[in-house]
C-alpha cells in the first residue's frame, strides 16, 4: 500500500526528530542474523570474523577450517551486507595453503575493502607464512596480492585502512613489519621496530595520515606511531603500563580526538585507555567489565559518536558498552547473544568482532554451530534510522516542441547519508507518483501548468521496506 504524506503530517514529523528521546542505555542489539547459513560445511570451524564498514555497507572476513575428509582444506571467506545486516552474500576470498588457522582481517575506506590474512609462501618452504591481501571492488575480491616474502609471519596479519590507503601489520621472525598500498594494491615494506623477542600479535588502527600499532609483551602495551602518511617510519611511543598485567592482545581504533586501546588483564577485567597526543601519554585505565573468559579479546571500534567495546564472558555469552568520553566511562554491559559459545570460549573464538561506522554499529561472532552471525544497531539504542536525501531543490522548465512547449517540475537532490539506501519515492501533494533506484537523484514531472502551487516531497528506503522521513519542497 503506498503512504501518502499530507503537509501538515511531513511538517509533524520535521518538527519531532530532533526530539527523539532514546533509550537509557545507548546499544541495543538487533536479534542475532546468520551470516554464512551453509557456507561452513558440515565439520568445519571458522575463526573469529572481524567486521568493517564504509558508506556502502558492512564486509566482515573469516577462515574456515573444513575438516570433513582425508585432507582438511582453508578457506577465507566473507559476507557482505549492505541493509544494515539485514540479509548477507559471502562471496568467497581464496582458497589456502596455509596449515595455520588464523583470522582473515578485513577493513575498509572509499576505495573499498581490503582482506588480509596469512598463507604458505609458494615461493618458499612450506612452513614459510605470508601475509596475502586482496581488494573488494564492485562485489568480487582480486586475485591475492603477496605483501612479503623476505620475513614470514608469525602470527596472523592486521589491516586497517584511512583515508590515505591502508596499512597491513604482522610480527615476524625477527622483527615487526608494515607494509602500504594507497588503493590496497601494490605494497610497499618497511620496519616498524627490530625486536624478536616478542610474542604477541601487532594491532593497527588509522586516521586520515596517522597510523598507530601495538602489541602486548610481558603484560605491557609498546605503541608505534606513524604519521608519514605511508607507515613507513615508525616511532616507539610510551609504554602503556596497565595496573594489573595485561593478559590478552591490544586492541585499537583511532577516531579525529584520538585512539582508544582495549585489553584484559590477569584478573579476567577489560579496561581502556585513551590518548589524545599518539601516544605521547596515557589516560589511567578505565574498566569496562569484570569476569571475561579465560584467553578471549576485548576488541574495540569507534567513530566520532563514540567507541563501543565488545568481550565474551566466562558463561559464553557476548556483550558490549559505549563510551562518549575517550573511556572515562562505559555504559552499563548490554548482551549480544547470550548462547554465542558453549564454555567461555574455544581455540576458534576468542573475540566479538565489532564495527562502528557514524552510529551505526555491527557485532560479528562465530556461533557454536560453526556459522558467523551478526547483529546491528544504532548508538542510542533506537532501531535504525533511515536518514532522508540531502539538499533537495527544484524549479519549473519548459520543453519546447515547435510552436508548444510543456512545463514541467524538475526535482533534484544528493543522496542519504545512510548506508543500505535501495531507492527513493516521490510523493506530489502527499500521493506517491514515482520509485527510483538508489543512483537516480532528480525527477520530471511533466504537464504542469504555470503558476500553479505543487508540494512534493522524496523519502529514502530500503530493502527491508523502512522509509526515512520526508524532504519537502514547493514550487509555483
Amino acid at each position: 500500500m503506498s503512504r501518502k504524506w499530507s503537509l501538515p503530517v511531513i511538517a509533524l514529523i520535521a518538527s519531532l526528530l530532533p526530539s527523539i528521546n532514546f533509550a537509557a542505555n545507548p546499544l541495543s542489539p538487533g536479534a542475532p542474523v546468520n551470516v554464512t547459513a551453509t557456507t561452513a560445511a558440515a565439520g568445519a570451524v571458522v575463526t573469529p570474523p572481524v567486521v568493517s564498514g564504509n558508506a556502502t555497507g558492512f564486509m566482515t572476513t573469516f577462515t574456515i577450517f573444513n575438516t570433513v575428509g582425508f585432507s582438511p582444506s582453508f578457506f577465507a571467506f566473507s559476507g557482505f551486507s549492505s541493509n544494515d545486516g539485514a540479509s548477507w552474500t559471502t562471496p568467497p576470498i581464496n582458497t589456502l595453503t596455509t596449515t595455520d588457522v588464523f583470522p582473515t582481517w578485513v577493513s575498509g575506506n572509499a576505495t573499498g575493502f581490503v582482506a588480509s590474512w596469512v598463507d604458505t609462501d609458494p615461493s618458499g618452504p612450506p612452513s614459510s607464512n605470508a601475509p596475502n591481501t586482496s581488494l573488494y571492488q564492485s562485489g568480487t575480491w582480486s586475485s591475492p596480492d603477496q605483501i612479503d616474502n623476505a620475513e614470514p609471519a608469525t602470527i596472523y596479519s592486521v589491516v586497517a585502512g584511512t583515508t590515505v590507503g591502508f596499512v597491513v601489520t604482522w610480527r615476524g621472525s625477527n622483527a615487526l613489519w608494515s607494509s602500504f598500498a594507497p588503493s590496497g594494491t601494490s605494497w610497499t615494506d618497511h620496519m616498524i621496530h627490530g625486536i624478536c623477542a616478542m610474542t604477541s600479535q601487532v594491532f593497527v588502527s588509522g586516521v586520515s595520515s596517522n597510523f598507530m600499532a601495538i602489541l602486548e609483551e610481558s603484560g605491557v602495551g609498546h605503541p608505534f606511531f606513524s604519521d608519514d602518511g605511508a607507515g613507513a617510519i615508525w616511532t616507539p611511543m610510551s609504554l602503556l603500563f596497565p595496573s594489573v598485567p595485561a593478559a590478552s592482545d591490544f586492541w585499537i581504533s583511532g577516531t579525529t580526538d584520538g585512539f582508544m586501546v582495549t585489553w584484559r588483564d590477569t584478573s579476567e577485567d577489560a579496561f581502556s585507555s585513551f590518548t589524545t597526543d599518539n601516544g605521547n601519554t596515557w589516560s589511567t585505565a578505565s574498566p569496562i567489565a569484570t569476569g571475561l573468559a579465560a584467553n578471549t579479546d576485548v576488541a574495540v571500534s569507534g567513530s566520532d559518536v563514540g567507541f563501543v567495546a565488545t568481550w565474551i564472558d566466562s558463561m559464553g555469552g557476548a556483550h558490549a558498552s559505549f563510551s562518549s568520553d575517550q573511556g572515562t566511562t562505559w555504559s552499563p554491559a548490554v548482551t549480544i547473544d547470550n548462547n554465542a559459545f558453549s564454555s567461555g570460549t574455544s581455540a576458534f573464538a576468542w573475540f566479538v568482532g565489532v564495527s562502528v561506522v557514524g552510529s551505526e554499529v555491527m557485532f560479528t561472532w562465530t556461533g557454536t554451530d560453526a556459522n558467523v552471525y551478526s547483529s546491528f544497531c544504532t548508538i542510542g539504542g533506537a532501531p535504525s534510522v533511515l536518514q532522508p536525501p540531502q539538499n533537495l531543490s527544484g524549479n519549473q522548465k519548459k520543453n519546447k516542441f515547435g510552436t508548444f512547449f510543456e512545463r514541467f517540475n524538475l526535482l533534484q537532490w544528493n543522496p542519504s547519508p545512510s548506508t543500505g539506501v535501495a531507492g527513493y519515492y516521490v510523493y506530489r501533494n502527499g500521493v506517491k507518483i514515482a520509485t527510483l533506484n538508489a543512483t537516480t537523484f532528480q525527477y520530471e514531472d511533466h504537464n504542469q501548468k504555470k503558476g500553479a502551487v505543487t508540494s512534493y516531497a522524496i523519502t529514502a528506503f530500503d530493502a527491508s521496506g523502512d522509509e526515512s522521513a520526508p524532504v519537502d519542497i514547493t514550487i509555483n
